[in-house]
């Protein structure tokens, strides 16, 4: 991938490899990273902060969510009041991924953002993935036709 990030034009700095996920800051232009071949989905990291490992810590979550711009957010990347929220945590914690997606949207839901339904064309796609007490949100660039681009079907 980062030969095909050279490839595209693309400067970065400070890549990482995490648990299937290479991190980067890039610079210029984002429709670029649009044309990765090598990737599957394409995510923004827009805060990180720490989170504790108890269900009462779930607080700092929603005080981390609280200090974003959900209303810039929402005109940059979807232009909707529709969310779509995932989760992924690792290490010892006394609460699950559910508990922090439900978190995740009540705190949003305070300045007026809506689960989405069944369809999650439009949306706003939030990301949180929590690793020990290191909690990272994004917002998902690409939609799931990203993710099948290129495929061929014969018939």
């Amino acid at each position: 991938m980062a030969d095909e990030i050279k490839e595209l034009g693309i400067e970065v700095r400070g890549i990482k490899y995490e648990r299937g996920k290479i991190i980067f800051q890039a610079f210029g232009e984002a429709a670029r990273l649009m044309r990765l071949r090598c990737a599957d989905n394409v995510y923004r990291i827009i805060a990180e902060f720490e989170v504790g490992p108890h269900k009462s810590d779930l607080i700092q979550i929603e005080i981390g969510m609280k200090k974003l711009n959900w209303e810039r957010l929402a005109f940059e990347y979807s232009r909707s009041r529709e969310i779509c929220v995932s989760a992924s945590r690792r290490g010892k914690h006394a609460f699950s991924r559910f508990d922090m997606i439900t978190t995740i949207e009540n705190a949003l839901a305070r300045n007026g953002f809506t689960r989405a339904g069944k369809d999650t064309e439009g949306a706003m796609c939030i990301r949180a993935d929590l690793d020990g007490t290191c909690c990272r949100i994004s917002i998902k660039l690409t939609d799931a036709a990203f993710r099948f681009r290129g495929m061929i079907v014969l018939f």
